[in-house]
């Protein structure tokens, strides 16, 4: 399932039609953020999304999708079109999040059974005790920003 997802929306793209009009000259909904202009939350609008507007670097945009563990791919763009005047489905994808429910299957199991192409970093976390390692909690393979993360959500 996918857990989280941000796209990037390229500078100067429309927004769609009625979105456009309900934002027009509310600059209170935005809070200044590091990187971008201003950062809106669109759940007042009934919409599941944060819209980081225009990126200080190159005036970019980007959409980033809450709860998005219980929807349709379908549903994710639905949600971007309501926003921007564009085709969701084009638009390039900045982070997303992907996660399973493995149940029954430790941390350890995926150690020595999963392979990660190009990843050269891997680190443990685990519970220690005065004779040794108890268990694997969290493994990491690569560095940010590309890293894939298995871990005991439980624990």
């Amino acid at each position: 399932m996918i857990d989280k997802l941000e796209v990037r929306v390229p500078a100067g793209t429309r927004y769609a039609d009625d979105f456009g009009e309900r934002l027009h000259w509310r600059p209170e909904l935005f809070r200044p953020s590091r990187f971008y202009l201003g950062v809106a939350d669109l759940r007042q609008f009934g919409i599941d999304a944060l819209l980081h507007q225009r990126a200080r670097a190159n005036h970019n945009h980007k959409i980033e999708l809450l709860d998005t563990g219980k929807v349709s791919l379908a549903d994710m763009i639905v949600r971007i079109e309501q926003v921007f005047a564009i085709d969701a489905a084009q638009l390039t994808i900045m982070r997303i999040d992907l996660a399973a429910d493995i149940k029954g299957i430790p941390v350890h199991s995926f150690k020595g059974n999963v392979r990660a192409k190009w990843k050269r970093t891997a680190s443990e976390i685990g519970r220690y005790s005065m004779v040794g390692k108890l268990g694997v909690e969290t493994l990491t393979l690569g560095k940010r920003p590309n890293v894939y993360r298995f871990y005991n959500k439980i624990a």
